[in-house]
């Protein structure tokens, strides 16, 4: 089927709704937990983000929809876990697109050419500048399995964005992030700018890694690389450096330090080497100074920028 399909609520076929159904299964089973405490202070108000119908050329009604939900679920979880994050944003309805949204969220989705072809993409209305991202897979499964991944990718790249002080180092229309599938050590080492709580990040040769802590301090990292995927791993032991922040204060960072899991980030390298994107296992912190509580499940899309070689 070439011709250009737009969403339609008519989903068909049990396989579908049954894959579907695991994804949402699995994306609850890992939805992230914001922090109890208050958030720092933010420099703009939240933003209305609405998804648009998605696009399909060579699929089914039923398929196209099961994209768009899957999306849809991730948008809806990841705007509920913002608290305390760079990145505010509140979905709103088809009724009150006019009204309130200035951040729109578009899916293509071509299997033309034997490929399942995905590609997200944010636009905004005060802006002509759009972050998007994309991927091929082999089947359907394939990329419904993987729609999740994308989608973080695409997110991780917004937060940078808005954390940014110049709105013009945002990647332009044309711009996809392309990954190296067979990433090497070597293509690694230099200097990176570091996600939220990190400054710079040296990453040596042997895979060795330190990064500075932005309240100060340093910590030790692993690097290895495993197929498409980079992992850097928390080396040392866990110390309230690490989890100091404007939301924790010294004394609830100290008994988190007995309670929380090693941070890791799973990585994958842009096709030009300038950028490591993916996500960072972190934890969730509730409760007061004497009651504290851990979620170590808690996980948030990373990007690292990097400064030199």
């Amino acid at each position: 089927m070439s011709s250009q399909r737009v969403r339609q609520i008519h989903p068909h076929g049990i396989a579908l709704f049954v894959l579907l159904a695991l994804c949402i299964q699995f994306a609850a089973a890992q939805e992230p937990v914001a922090p109890a405490q208050a958030p720092a202070p933010l420099s703009q108000a939240p933003t209305g983000l609405a998804l648009r119908p998605f696009v399909g050329h060579g699929l089914s009604d039923g398929e196209l929809d099961i994209f768009f939900r899957i999306v849809n679920d991730y948008a809806s979880s990841y705007a509920s876990a913002q608290t305390g994050e760079q990145t505010r944003f509140y979905l709103v309805s088809a009724s009150q697109e006019q009204s309130e949204a200035s951040m729109y969220l578009d899916g293509l989705i071509d299997a033309r050419s034997g490929l399942y072809v995905l590609g997200l993409s944010l636009s905004f209305s005060d802006t002509s500048q759009k972050l998007s991202v994309s991927a091929s897979f082999s089947s359907v499964n394939d990329a419904i399995l993987s729609t999740r991944a994308l989608c973080t990718r695409l997110f991780a790249l917004l937060e940078t964005w808005q954390s940014s002080a110049t709105p013009e180092a945002a990647p332009s229309a044309a711009t996809a992030i392309s990954s190296q599938s067979a990433p090497e050590l070597s293509m690694l080492v230099g200097s990176w700018k570091g996600d939220k709580g990190l400054g710079t990040v040296r990453i040596f040769p042997d895979g060795s890694a330190v990064a500075v802590l932005l309240y100060g301090g340093i910590v030790r990292l692993r690097v290895t690389v495993s197929g498409s995927e980079i992992y850097i791993e928390q080396a040392e032991a866990n110390k309230a450096a690490l989890y100091r922040s404007e939301a924790v204060s010294q004394a609830q960072a100290e008994r988190i330090v007995a309670m929380a899991r090693p941070m890791r980030w799973i990585f994958t390298l842009s096709a030009d080497g300038s950028t490591l994107f993916g996500l960072k296992e972190s934890l969730a912190v509730s409760g007061s100074t004497s009651d504290i509580q851990v979620d170590n499940q808690f996980t948030r899309p990373a990007l690292w920028s990097r400064v030199s070689r």
